[in-house]
């Protein structure tokens, strides 16, 4: 039997309360000694050094205001850092991430505890860190010793154990697992500008299921590229697997901030709330009226694979659908419901979104029903996923694509994207992205702005660029050869420049 006595102890007496997984032990100078970091459910971030032979330590570094802080971690996440720069990442209850880049010439303040003895503190039954009394500081210069954030993303809300995994150069991972018993790996795009800020984002790569709580996260390198993933759960139980063997595609419920199953009615969602997906399973659906009066605000039906309509609330037409499906098998019924806004007077002060009546098939209320709340559906959906061919979908449904272009000029100019084809015809309404950056919504036939703003500073001009399109209702996409959109060096800010074309009167009727 192995024993293990402590070098030595220090008691560090602070006010706050501290989940298990926002404590930490790490390097986050690059000077090879480790620092204790202490992140409050009152939202500090504490940074403690310990003196080396006395009873006493150091408060080093501080950071306030940054929420209920549930998981802290240390790790490399710059992808163009020439050098070993540990990150601080913090985040906290909202899903709100928060990172740190520790500068080594800030003068140190120190702190005495009140009473001596050892590192200590209170265990609850809650498995919370109780501790007290507040810290004695003996430099009264606390501006030197503040934290600044660098760069912050909402990600989704509830994350509980955050692991950063950097050992492959070319793609630094951020790996969260989640109260819903989710694990979810982000790239890093965070890049270092000249003047020492960070800008990029994380973006969603895969999204796993496991059957009981996650514990902790731990990864053991495997090859120079790839690692496995080790997840502890209640009873010892331990997962090891390697995440880069899964291709699979990520499906709506796992880009959702939250899903929830067995509803026997469609609910309304209150605030907060960009997108709701509802799915549920019908039967002898041919010929039927599916009833959507409830609505607010657009939704998008699929029955399967294959859309069957829009309905939207400022038309009272389009609210019910009858649905053409030959067949007597089970069909996953899929409604998107897209949040336009919110009304702020009258009667409408009050604005949920999603479904405020019953769905119904005929007159019959659908149950069972299955709802994906999204806090920003779009935001996650630029990711890697498995892409399809070209004659394995349908055109006019909602669907995602993606592609690549080069510029030849050195310095990249602002540019504007244009939905609209002379030939092929136009993208119908949804949001783009180039590069990893949302340029924002696109709807060419309701207009009045019609081009999306590129800065120039966005694109690549030594490599290939990203386009993604997270198209709602209907692309030129038909062919491959067809699926084409271009970039013009002039906006189009007014509807009637787009209306004088009349590639768009082909289409206005659908939706007036």
């Amino acid at each position: 039997m192995t024993f293990v006595s402590p070098i030595n102890t220090i008691t560090l007496d602070c006010s706050g309360n501290v989940l298990p997984n926002a404590i930490l032990l790490a390097d986050v100078d690059a000077t090879r000694t480790n620092k204790l970091l202490v992140g409050t459910q009152e939202g500090e971030l504490l940074i403690f050094k310990a003196m080396r032979n006395q009873n006493d330590a150091q408060l080093w570094r501080r950071a306030h205001g940054l929420g209920f802080i549930t998981a802290v971690t240390v790790g490399s996440l710059i992808t163009n850092a020439n050098e070993l720069r540990p990150i601080i990442c913090v985040a906290n209850a909202e899903g709100t991430i928060h990172l740190f880049a520790v500068r080594q010439n800030v003068q140190r303040n120190r702190v005495r505890s009140a009473g001596g003895g050892t590192f200590s503190g209170n265990t609850r039954n809650d498995s919370k860190l109780q501790l007290h009394g507040s810290p004695i500081i003996l430099n009264d210069d606390e501006q030197q010793q503040q934290l600044q954030v660098v760069y912050s993303q909402q990600l989704i809300c509830n994350p509980k154990v955050l692991l950063i995994q950097d050992f492959n150069e070319n793609e630094k991972q951020l790996i969260i697992s989640y109260s819903d018993r989710t694990i979810r790996i982000f790239i890093s795009m965070i890049i270092e500008e000249y003047d020492g800020r960070l800008s990029g984002r994380f973006t969603l790569k895969h999204v796993f299921h496991v059957a009981d709580q996650i514990h902790t996260l731990n990864s053991k390198r495997i090859s120079n590229k790839d690692y496995e993933l080790i997840v502890s759960q209640p009873g010892g139980n331990l997962l090891r697997f390697n995440p880069n063997e899964e291709n699979s595609r990520i499906t709506a419920t796992d880009i959702c901030g939250h899903t929830s199953t067995g509803w026997t009615e469609a609910i309304a969602v209150d605030k907060f709330f960009d997108e709701t997906i509802y799915a549920t399973i019908c039967q002898e659906v041919h010929g039927k009226v599916l009833d959507l009066s409830g609505i607010r605000d657009r939704a998008y039906v699929l029955l399967g694979e294959k859309s069957i309509g829009i309905a939207y609330r400022a038309n009272s037409s389009s609210l019910k659908l009858t649905i053409q499906a030959p067949g007597n098998r089970e069909k996953h019924l899929n409604i998107i419901v897209e949040n336009m806004g919110r009304l702020n007077f009258g009667g409408f002060l009050f604005d949920t979104k999603g479904f405020i009546n019953n769905i119904t098939l005929n007159g019959q209320i659908l149950v069972n029903w299955t709802m994906c709340i999204s806090g920003s559906l779009f935001d996650q959906a630029p990711i890697n996923f498995t892409l399809n061919k070209f004659e394995d979908f349908d055109p006019n449904a909602p669907n995602i694509y993606t592609g690549n272009f080069s510029i030849t000029d050195k310095i990249p100019s602002d540019t504007f994207l244009l939905p609209i084809t002379v030939s092929n015809g136009y993208w119908e309404k949804g949001v783009a992205y180039v590069n990893k950056y949302n340029l924002g919504r696109y709807w060419p036939i309701l207009g009045p702005q019609v081009t999306l703003y590129i800065p120039g500073p966005w694109l690549n001009p030594s490599g290939m660029n990203s386009l993604t399109m997270i198209e709602l209702q209907s692309s030129p996409c038909g062919t491959e050869q067809m699926c084409s959109i271009e970039l013009v060096d002039y906006p189009i800010l007014d509807k009637p420049t787009l209306l004088s074309a009349p590639l768009l009167y082909k289409r206005q009727a659908r939706y007036n």
